[in-house]
């Protein structure tokens, strides 16, 4: 009498069970830390292309660039009062100057989503870009800010 030998025990079935379980728990931390690592390298990339539309943005106006008084020796940094058209107020240049001047791109919707978590969007008249013009330099400096003076976004 022939036995069917064409199957795998339970104990073998097992012990690939086990093993691929292992596996997983040593891969799934190190995948969800690179998705982590993505969204911030993605955001960081964010920010700097916001910074470089608004250097598009000065070379595009580098003749219509109103600075507070003239630069002397004595003189760092002078704040900017108009770019173009656009009135500034504190040398604050809204995101939404940016996204008028076709320099940053939205959604079909008008909006701007966060890198970090979709479901936020930008606060285009809220967010601003803090330009000055630096006398010792000539050449301006950019900062990101909000209404709350920190160095991020406002997202809704």
């Amino acid at each position: 009498m022939k036995l069917n030998n064409k199957g795998f025990t339970l104990i073998e079935v097992l012990a690939v069970v086990v093993i691929l379980s292992v596996l997983m728990a040593i891969m799934v931390p190190s995948v969800n830390h690179l998705i982590e690592q993505n969204k911030v390298n993605n955001y960081d990339s964010f920010e700097r292309g916001i910074l470089n539309a608004t250097k598009i943005l000065l070379s595009d106006y580098r003749y219509d660039i109103v600075i507070d008084g003239s630069c002397s020796s004595s003189d760092d940094k002078k704040d900017i009062l108009k770019i173009g058209n656009y009135d500034l107020v504190d040398s604050q240049l809204p995101i939404q100057v940016l996204v008028d001047e076709n320099n940053i791109s939205t959604d079909a919707e008008g909006k701007i989503h966060n890198p970090m978590d979709k479901s936020q969007t930008l606060n285009l008249s809220g967010s601003y870009v803090f330009v000055q013009y630096q006398c010792k330099n000539k050449d301006f400096s950019y900062l990101l800010k909000n209404k709350l003076n920190e160095y991020t976004l406002i997202w809704e």
